[in-house]
């Protein structure tokens, strides 16, 4: 497959998938977010870990801040995603920002998604992350993933060291047999359904 097909079945597998899931109840979500949050907790790499990096959800993800709220009442240092652009790079990237108060840090960001504000930014080197908890639109039973477009978690996730457990959440109507592939997409290490670990 060349890579303008790639792209091309990556853009309307997107389409497909986010239309599915624009369709689920706020119980929907609710209910299966619960599942994939327990399953989640119950992982002995995330129990070992002492840094966890989790995104914020938005427009119908896997919730993710009764998450975020259990791993800081553990004691677990927590870090999610910024946007930002650095004076020595070309683009846009991806920091992890450690926060404290998930209602409290947290701002519209970049499209809209909740982001700690600019000028509270406490950088986490990636190198000191434990576990990351990844979101995306489509994943495949071979863990791949296909995000917004962008390549942020891309660019991302080749910093986070060796031993961190990636894992993407996912609702079951996100995963599909096998996705088309570029040289720079990065595979999870797992993937978390409400009725399933991959």
């Amino acid at each position: 497959m060349k890579d303008t097909q790639r792209k091309d079945e990556k853009r309307r597998l997107r389409e497909e998938i986010l239309a599915k899931r624009a369709l689920l109840t706020a119980e929907d979500i609710k209910e299966k977010s619960r599942k994939i949050t327990d399953k989640l907790l119950d992982l002995k790499e995330f129990k070992a870990s002492k840094v966890v990096m989790s995104y914020v959800d938005f427009n119908n993800e896997v919730e993710t801040k009764d998450f975020i709220r259990t791993c800081l009442q553990q004691g677990k240092r927590v870090a999610v995603p910024v946007v930002v652009r650095k004076p020595e790079s070309p683009r846009s990237e991806i920091i992890a920002s450690e926060i404290f108060d998930p209602d409290g840090d947290l701002v519209p960001g970049t499209y809209g998604i909740p982001e700690p504000r600019k000028d509270r930014l406490r950088e986490i080197n990636p190198c000191e992350i434990d576990f990351a908890a990844i979101p995306g639109t489509v994943f495949d039973v071979r863990r791949n993933r296909i995000g917004y477009g962008a390549g942020y978690y891309d660019r991302f996730l080749i910093k986070l060291k060796k031993d961190c457990l990636k894992a993407g959440l996912a609702f079951e109507l996100q995963i599909v047999e096998e996705l088309p592939v570029e040289k720079h997409d990065v595979p999870l290490d797992m993937i978390i359904t409400e009725s399933r670990n991959i």
